[in-house]
């Protein structure tokens, strides 16, 4: 047996998971959850704003729309990976 890999686990609407099947390619899911997850965890770092980060969250006052637009959405667009 190989060492032991964390995971998370979430619970996800059915229209969740058809969108997710139909926006996301086969195959990219893992890296892209783990590359949100890592942005999500570097905001956490600062003590001071944790708690404010998580309310904004959760009361969609911060989403992913808001910050890719203060991180220019247009040169993400035109953006060939």
């Amino acid at each position: 047996m190989k060492g032991w890999r964390p995971r998370i686990s979430v619970e996800i609407t059915e229209e969740q998971y058809k969108r997710k099947t139909r926006l996301i390619p086969w195959g990219q899911e893992t890296r892209i959850m783990r590359t949100l997850l890592d942005g999500l965890l570097e905001l956490l770092e600062d003590p001071d704003a944790r708690m404010s980060i998580i309310a904004n969250i959760l009361s969609k006052n911060i989403t992913a729309r808001h910050i890719l637009k203060i991180e220019g959405v247009n040169e993400l667009k035109n953006h060939k990976a």
